[in-house]
């Protein structure tokens, strides 16, 4: 049997959440971010929407507070009002994505791809998106 998502808990506005990004989350993710998987980790889409949008699908179904991707925004927004960095929570929620075994398959997927492609960059590529 396979184990279930991994969790990764993050502090935001003093009070910890679990974040889980199961195939539920991150098909969320790309339905409200319009865009890949693959694509959310890329430089270019490193911005305040995607990180509002990978808290909330990576927290919704375990923090009953967070229901709408604007609650997780207002969430964000406490946290750095109360001194809180974003740079440091956007690279935990980051982290948290990448420990899901769905996104590790998927990288370690588009690797090989790009192991024939010498000087490839696999953000660059169809299958990222």
């Amino acid at each position: 049997m396979e184990p279930m998502a991994t969790s990764v808990v993050v502090e935001v506005a003093g009070r910890n959440y679990c974040l889980r990004f199961d195939m539920n989350a991150l098909a969320d993710l790309e339905r409200e971010a319009k865009s890949g998987v693959g694509k959310l980790f890329t430089l270019e889409r490193a911005g305040l929407d995607t990180v509002r949008l990978m808290f909330w699908a990576g927290a919704k179904a375990l923090a009953g507070d967070i229901k709408t991707p604007e609650d997780a925004g207002n969430l964000i927004e406490k946290h750095v009002i109360e001194g809180g960095d974003l740079e440091a929570l956007g690279n935990k929620i980051n982290d948290a994505a990448q420990a899901s075994a769905i996104v590790k398959a998927m990288l370690r997927k588009e690797q090989e791809k790009q192991q024939g492609e010498p000087g490839a960059d696999p953000s660059q590529t169809e299958a990222a998106s």
